[in-house]
C-alpha cells in the first residue's frame, strides 16, 4: 500500500497499526513512471458523475458482441474502476461486498471490508495504488528513486544508516516517526 500522508499526519493515520511504521518516500516522477496512481474516493451518488464510470456505462453497459479492441478498452476501464475507486466512507450496502478469502485453513467467503466499522472514512488514507496484471510481488526502484525512509526508532535509524552507508552510493533521508 502507498499513502500520501504528511509526516505531521502520521500519528493519526489509520494504517499505522495495520502496516507498521516503516515507510518509503518516493517523488511524483517515480510514482507516475511506475503507474502508481491516487485512489479516487467516491460517495454513492458521485459514481453517477465519475467520468470513467460514465464512459463504461455509455460504451459497454448494455452492448454485446464487442470487437477485440472494445473488449480490451472495456477491461481497461473496469481495471481503473476496480483498482482506483474506493468509497469515501464505508456505507452499509458497500460493507456487504464479498470475496473469497484463501488461507492455510482453506477457503471462506468474507466481507471485503470486515476489519472496518460502518462509517469508517477511507478518504483519510490518501492511498495510492499500483495496478498490475503481472504476478510481480515487488516494487522495483533504484537508489535515486528513494527519497526518504521513515523508521520507528533510533535503533532502526542506526541500522538503516549503516546499511545505506555501506551498500548504496546515495543515501536517502531517514526520518524517525515516534
Amino acid at each position: 500500500m502507498l499513502f500520501d500522508v504528511s509526516f505531521e499526519q502520521l500519528p493519526m493515520h489509520p494504517h499505522k497499526e495495520q502496516y507498521g511504521k516503516l515507510g518509503l518516500v518516493f517523488d511524483n516522477e517515480y510514482l507516475s513512471k511506475n503507474k502508481i496512481r491516487k485512489v479516487y474516493y467516491y460517495k454513492e451518488e458521485s459514481l453517477f458523475y465519475d467520468p470513467i464510470v460514465l464512459q463504461w456505462n455509455h460504451y459497454f453497459a448494455y452492448k454485446s458482441n464487442l470487437s477485440p479492441i472494445e473488449i480490451l478498452r472495456k477491461k481497461e476501464l473496469e481495471e481503473q474502476i476496480l483498482a482506483y475507486r474506493k468509497p469515501h466512507t464505508l456505507f452499509n450496502s458497500f460493507s456487504e461486498s464479498r470475496k473469497l478469502a484463501v488461507n492455510n485453513n482453506g477457503v471462506r467467503i468474507a466481507d471485503v471490508y470486515e476489519r472496518y466499522p460502518i462509517g469508517y472514512e477511507f478518504c483519510k488514507e490518501n492511498e495510492w495504488r499500483i495496478s498490475s496484471q503481472s504476478n510481480e510481488d515487488y516494487l522495483n526502484f533504484e537508489e535515486k528513486d528513494l527519497k526518504a525512509v521513515i523508521t520507528s526508532d533510533e535503533k532502526s535509524t542506526k541500522q538503516l544508516e549503516r546499511y545505506f552507508a555501506t551498500e548504496w552510493n546515495v543515501s536517502p533521508d531517514i526520518l524517525v516517526f515516534p
